[in-house]
């Protein structure tokens, strides 16, 4: 035990006298060789808290500016798939009128237009728009309607002119 204590201890002072010398062999006659520069540089090999702290706040900072930033352009892109949805509810509507021999003005089911969209999609299995607010039953001759509650929840991103012709 005594002795694997004198070898670490011997190791280590050997790794501290070779270090140096190893350096001023390969730069000898430098003139901008200072041994005050390697000492320094060898013992200062970590950051300081004051280092750390700039990194993160500018971190901090960053995702202050961006977080909001990601999330209206998460609202908008719901918005505009919500108004292909629309797009595709009026058609599938359209088509069942031709199909139906409906006229203009009368109801159509949620189940009518549904058997109209691609299968095993989102729409066609709930009837709903992205964020659970039901599109409900429509008018043959009549732009289909945002619901209501995803109007008023996306309406920071999406104004009238955006829902046009579909607002409610």
């Amino acid at each position: 035990m005594l002795r694997a204590s004198k070898d670490a201890s011997l190791s280590t002072e050997i790794a501290f006298r070779v270090v140096p010398l190893f350096v001023e062999k390969t730069q000898p006659n430098s003139e901008s060789f200072s041994p005050m520069l390697v000492k320094r540089s060898i013992q200062q090999s970590a950051f300081t808290v004051v280092e750390l702290m700039i990194v993160v706040m500018v971190i901090a900072l960053l995702a202050v500016l961006t977080v909001p930033a990601f999330f209206r352009a998460r609202q908008r892109s719901q918005a505009i798939q919500i108004r292909n949805d629309l797009r595709l509810i009026d058609g599938a509507i359209e088509q069942y009128a031709v199909e139906a021999e409906k006229k203009a003005g009368d109801p159509v089911a949620v189940v009518d237009w549904t058997n109209y969209l691609k299968k095993q999609t989102r729409l066609y299995e709930t009837g709903e728009d992205l964020l659970g607010n039901e599109y409900g039953p429509q008018t043959v001759d009549e732009a289909p309607f945002v619901p209501i509650e995803t109007y008023f929840e996306l309406g920071l991103v999406a104004d009238d002119d955006f829902w046009d012709p579909y607002n409610p």
